[in-house]
């Protein structure tokens, strides 16, 4: 049995990877490129880690995971719910492994906490923290401590001080060489047939630097950006240097591939949906918080978080009296509690959640799914058609770049959580703009050119690139991140459920290969019995016990 290593570079696309391979910044990747299999992978619709990595393990488009981004909407309260992994619906290819007697390890994969019991190992990534029990076996965690001093799940790139680039690539740098670190000891040391990790480092210098590798970016600086370019270069440099060491570990018999969950473009706008559906009439806010009043309190709210951030405001201050302070002021520490306690949903015909900032989400309150909903079925239909009209008049008369392009959930998602998704799904035409649900009080549109802290944003086109003695050497069009986990299956002799959306990547597998023989299944606690009992005997035959 040929072990398969799946390693994710979250964010790649090849407008960046392909480039540097070429000019030799990259050299290993090139070489992958010209020996394997290589495609654009296109994600799912928003292109979000939440939703984009969950697909790529199901093989399900959201419409049957019910996952849309990073937070979820268990029913159709006004709330969202940060997405961990007991409302990951469907299985994972690593769970339909396990379970047919497969040794799996999975690595810092996104959301997937808290980790669960299977035939191998788990180490939860984004969404969990070290502090936290992150791993099946729970001893992982002590052994993960030792390798590696200081390991840090995630990288808060969001904050202030990285508006000092140099020690954004800093810190970077040093969590990409940890991850690294982790990888390759659990590599070398757990014998397994399958092994995913993620590497989010690649997501997360796009979005703080794209301006500086990017001359056309209105906030390009010829003066500052062509150091920090070169700077973006060694970093990808690592990053090659990174999965050659990887290869090396898998060695000539395993086979590798390299995917990524979405790609990476230009940002230049923010676009307020909340703003504009106030200013427009569809959503009314509390009496008292509207103009100016919600504008000063969401100031004061911002210059507390500031301040907080200084004198460690969250360890000195319980979160529950965090949380009641900052109620009475109408704003709460995310935007979707910010919003919730300003809306009145009783007058309110379409509402925003809080979703991230890669598209547009707005929800029509309709009467009968919604606790206060106002709008009739037939009612809720002709609103909808025309907020989308009066939104992209809007877009186009205040923007050059203001056509939008509009998903309805209907008819991009299939599958029973489906209706769970927003009612309205938008972004730019070309995604160059974010999307917020800030406290109204602010301008709908503002131009990002002024230093910002974030200046790329995500893309539809993925990666996927393929090595090992059973990848056919060559290149097509596009795959789907949802063909992953039915090709990843049949690697190991599975066949897909029928309710799995995406196909078998054929054309990437050698022709006249022949999966495994099915293993026997063995249930998950028989075979870690089955392991302890062979150590505990190997143990007393050495005299050690």
């Amino acid at each position: 049995m040929r072990p398969l290593v799946i390693i994710g570079l979250d964010g790649a696309t090849w407008k960046v990877v392909r480039p540097l391979a070429e000019k030799g910044v990259m050299p290993i990747t090139g070489e992958l490129m010209r020996r394997g299999f290589s495609t654009m992978l296109n994600s799912v619709i928003p292109p979000i880690t939440g939703p984009a990595w969950v697909s790529f393990a199901t093989g399900l488009n959201p419409g049957r995971t019910g996952v849309f981004d990073f937070m979820t909407r268990r029913d159709f309260s006004y709330s969202l719910n940060a997405i961990n992994s007991s409302d990951f619906k469907g299985k994972a290819f690593w769970d339909h492994l396990s379970e047919n007697g497969f040794r799996v390890g999975v690595l810092n994969f996104p959301m997937l906490y808290p980790p669960y019991s299977l035939n191998g190992f788990v180490v939860s990534g984004m969404g969990s923290s070290i502090e936290e029990s992150i791993s099946y076996p729970t001893g992982l965690k002590e052994e993960m401590k030792r390798i590696v001093p200081g390991y840090r799940v995630t990288l808060n790139f969001f904050h202030e001080k990285y508006k000092d680039e140099w020690l954004f690539l800093k810190d970077l740098n040093e969590t990409f060489e940890n991850r690294l670190k982790l990888c390759l000891h659990l590599l070398r040391k757990q014998d397994t047939d399958l092994f995913t990790t993620i590497f989010q480092a690649t997501d997360w210098i796009q979005h703080v630097l794209w301006r500086h590798i990017d001359e056309s970016h209105p906030a390009y600086d010829p003066v500052r950006s062509p150091a920090i370019a070169s700077a973006v270069d060694a970093f990808w440099h690592r990053v090659d240097a990174g999965l050659g060491e990887i290869l090396e570990a898998v060695g000539d018999t395993g086979n590798l591939l390299i995917v990524s969950d979405h790609g990476f473009g230009p940002m230049v706008k923010d676009f307020n949906v909340a703003a504009w559906l106030v200013e427009s009439g569809y959503m009314k806010l509390k009496p008292g918080l509207a103009g100016g009043s919600a504008k000063a309190r969401n100031r004061l709210a911002k210059s507390l978080l500031k301040l907080g951030t200084y004198i460690n405001f969250r360890k000195f201050v319980p979160e529950a009296t965090r949380r009641s302070f900052l109620r009475k002021l109408g704003v709460g520490w995310g935007s979707s509690m910010t919003l919730s306690n300003m809306i009145d949903f009783t007058k309110s015909r379409a509402y925003v959640l809080g979703h991230s900032r890669a598209i547009g989400c707005i929800y029509l309150n309709v009467a009968g799914r919604e606790p206060m909903g106002i709008l009739e079925k037939e009612e809720a239909l002709s609103t909808r058609e025309e907020i989308v009209i009066n939104l992209s008049k809007y877009a186009s008369r205040s923007c050059e770049d203001g056509e939008l392009q509009v998903f309805y959930p209907e008819e991009i998602y299939e599958g029973p959580l489906a209706e769970l998704a927003p009612d309205i799904i938008f972004q730019q035409r070309d995604r160059h703009w974010q999307f917020l649900d800030s406290p109204p009080g602010g301008p709908v549109i503002i131009n990002q050119d002024d230093s910002p802290l974030l200046s790329g944003a995500h893309r539809m086109d993925g990666i996927l690139l393929a090595a090992g003695p059973d990848i056919a050497p060559g290149s097509i069009k596009e795959a789907s991140i949802l063909d992953m986990a039915p090709t990843i299956l049949y690697m190991f002799g599975l066949e897909a459920e029928e309710s799995i959306d995406g196909r078998v990547l054929s054309e990437m597998i050698q022709p006249g290969y022949t999966p495994p023989a099915r293993r026997k299944t063995a249930p998950v606690e028989d075979v870690f019995l089955d392991s302890l009992n062979a150590r505990i005997s190997k143990l007393r035959a050495e005299g050690k016990l």
